[in-house]
């Protein structure tokens, strides 16, 4: 079998490394909130929940019902939940991961033929060289995404690349946002005088486009121009703060 495209080879090295946290935590204990373990919990799960956000959107793109990327995202969301507290759920995780594997491994053959045959052009993306490395492969994923048709994957994918850059922007100055929203970093930047007054609204039509269309909903059709636009408008805003 020839290489994965990227979005998938990237997830299911995710889903890999939070298998293999799971089970680190078999038959063990800890009352401790500063161990270290948890901290690397922590970071495997967030990454995980990160790309998934765009599996779960390919899924509604291809499959159905479209309720299957729903229940996908559902378990997602309920993994980044237990990841506070992985020594006493280890029973419930390992359910998460095997509802995970098998919607995915289930939609895999579809997702490979939504992504190996580009359907139209799309767009160049004219990045700044001091970009983080993850940031700018996210950005080429939203772009293959959407070469593919696959325009709410083309969305997630945009946006989590300029979420990445955002919270890097925030923690740079004002240490950690674990434990914030995105709409809270974005609020917080904004009082802080750290994002322009044109910037917010902007940042908050990613963030909210980026919600629908890791839900199954059917409020807004994803055009391939929608999906282009926002494209557009991230590697804009990420090159702002990279000038």
């Amino acid at each position: 079998m020839g290489k994965l495209p990227g979005v998938l080879e990237i997830f299911e090295s995710e889903l890999k490394k939070y298998e293999e946290d799971i089970e680190k935590y078999k038959g063990k204990y800890s009352f401790n909130l500063d161990d270290p373990m948890l901290k690397v919990s922590k970071n495997i799960t967030e990454r995980l929940f990160e790309i998934g956000q765009t599996i779960a959107a390919m899924i509604i793109d291809t499959i159905t019902p479209k309720s299957i990327g729903g229940d996908f995202r559902n378990y997602l969301s309920n993994a980044f939940r237990l990841a506070d507290n992985p020594f006493h759920k280890y029973m419930d995780r390992k359910k998460i991961l095997e509802e995970l594997k098998e919607i995915y491994f289930t939609s895999k053959p579809y997702l490979l033929d939504l992504l190996s045959t580009p359907k139209k052009p799309a767009p160049e993306i004219d990045i700044s060289d001091n970009v983080r490395v993850e940031s700018r492969e996210y950005l080429m994923e939203s772009r293959k995404c959407l070469l593919a048709d696959a325009n709410r994957a083309a969305v997630v994918m945009a946006a989590v690349a300029l979420e990445d850059i955002i919270r890097k922007k925030y923690e740079k100055k004002w240490g950690s946002s674990k434990n914030k929203s995105f709409y809270e970093v974005i609020d917080e930047l904004f009082e802080r005088g750290a994002l322009r007054k044109e910037e917010k609204p902007l940042l908050d039509l990613c963030r909210i486009y980026r919600n629908f269309c890791a839900h199954p909903s059917d409020i807004i059709e994803v055009s391939p121009q929608l999906a282009e636009g926002i494209l557009k408008t991230v590697v804009a805003l990420i090159n702002a703060h990279y000038t």
